[in-house]
């Protein structure tokens, strides 16, 4: 993987930092100043020099298409236990565990660790998840007028002072991120549904955003917590309908009168706990990602038995 120049330095820096036991805490630098973006780049850097780590992510998916109705589905919640090291990442959903190596993932079943593609243990869909080393990486490779830090405010995570940063990628920049699986995106799928008008016979282009936020560690220089939204604006969704089978004697959902609300001008929305607040528009999907990171360098991988072990090393 190649390496931004900057990075490297960053990750110089955070090694010097980390076998310094005399290192006193980072000051809370300004907004869009050089030390805010350096402590950004230092972030990155000690996240991806970590030999190991673990994380708990919590997913939302709040699609366009399923907004305002009442469903058993439509606003998922998902929560996975997961860790990585310099080889391999892993996770835990539910019942279900799992290790990615390279292109290739294992999950244990009753009859031990076998090769799956896409799919859980107990058959269910894999979900996402993240790469630490890769999403942190990502970050640091944005171009310079994108990485900058256009918030910062004072917190606490984990009884720890903090430095929340807060980043605003839009256009294509947001896209290659949105699109490389370093987060996810997307809104959620279209379950059971069946669409009907609005589509047309041409795919419009969709547009991303992506708010993030990185509680950094003042004593470490280390993420402790990151939290993410993903606006996916598809305008096809603006004049999707959808039919549930029993929704009503005719098929179709009723539609719900939709309310005006007061439009904030984008980019000046008030920031809570690192991320601007504001309401995805009638076409935009969004997903929220919060992580919470411990354990690094100490994170170690579940066992996994000869079968699974033979398909990992086969890379």
């Amino acid at each position: 993987m190649r390496t931004n120049p900057l990075f490297a330095v960053a990750l110089l820096c955070a090694a010097l930092s980390a076998q310094d036991p005399a290192a006193k805490p980072a000051a809370i630098p300004e907004a869009k100043s050089d030390a805010a973006t350096a402590m950004l780049l230092r972030a990155c850097a000690t996240m991806g020099a970590a030999t190991s780590g673990a994380f708990t992510s919590d997913q939302e998916d709040d699609s366009a298409m399923m907004r305002g109705q009442e469903l058993p589905f439509g606003k998922d919640a998902m929560r996975v236990r997961g860790g990585w090291d310099q080889q391999q990442r892993w996770a835990v959903v539910g019942d279900d565990a799992l290790v990615i190596r390279g292109g290739r993932m294992v999950v244990e079943t009753e009859g031990g660790w076998k090769l799956r593609k896409s799919t859980l243990g107990s058959g269910g869909p894999l979900p996402f998840v993240l790469s630490p080393r890769l999403l942190f990486t990502q970050i640091a490779e944005l171009p310079a007028a994108v990485r900058q830090v256009v918030h910062i405010e004072a917190g606490k995570v984990q009884e720890r002072d903090v430095a929340v940063l807060t980043l605003r990628l839009r256009g294509e920049d947001a896209s290659e991120l949105a699109l490389s699986g370093a987060l996810p995106s997307g809104g959620g799928g279209f379950g059971g549904m069946l669409m009907i008008g609005g589509l047309g016979n041409e795919m419009p282009e969709k547009a991303f955003e992506i708010d993030l936020a990185l509680f950094t560690a003042l004593d470490s220089g280390e993420v402790l917590r990151l939290r993410a939204k993903v606006y996916e604006d598809d305008p096809m969704m603006a004049n999707v309908r959808f039919a549930i089978a029993g929704a009503g004697e005719d098929g179709e959902a009723p539609e719900e009168e939709e309310k005006e609300e007061p439009v904030v001008e984008r980019g000046k929305e008030p920031i809570k706990k690192g991320l601007p607040e504001r309401k995805p528009s009638r076409s935009e999907s969004m997903t929220y990602l919060k992580v919470d990171f411990t354990e690094l360098g100490k994170a170690a991988a579940p066992e996994v038995d000869a079968n699974g072990q033979r398909w990992l090393k086969e890379n």
